[in-house]
């Protein structure tokens, strides 16, 4: 049984894209991006937190988009949903921060909305 208590002031989440890993190349036709974004969260109290942070890898329904060299360290990739899960224990006063990494390859022509 799972209950919902509202959201915790104490513990601070942000997900920020990180620039240095935001990149195009144009290859034959094709152009591909590299996304990496930082999850950080941040225990304000004076206990130790158990956390469960999921976040997701885009899925294309499109054969002419693909997503690929999807990566996200200490954590658990569903293979079917590409749901990620990070099972992460902070100490008190202490920010942990996670990353979450992948490349989408598309037709040069394509616009496609990914945040």
């Amino acid at each position: 049984l799972k209950i919902s208590l509202g959201r915790d002031q104490n513990i601070v989440v942000e997900r920020t894209k990180i620039k240095d890993f935001a990149k195009k190349s144009f290859i034959s036709g094709n152009t591909t991006e590299i996304n990496a974004y930082a999850i950080s969260i941040k225990n304000n109290k004076n206990l130790p937190v158990h956390v469960f942070v999921q976040d997701h890898i885009p899925v294309s329904s499109n054969k002419s988009i693909e997503v690929f060299d999807f990566e996200a360290k200490s954590g658990s990739i569903h293979p079917d949903s590409r749901i990620v899960t990070w099972d992460l224990h902070i100490k008190p006063k202490t920010e942990q921060i996670v990353e979450l990494r992948y490349s989408v390859k598309r037709p040069s022509g394509k616009i496609v909305k990914l945040e």
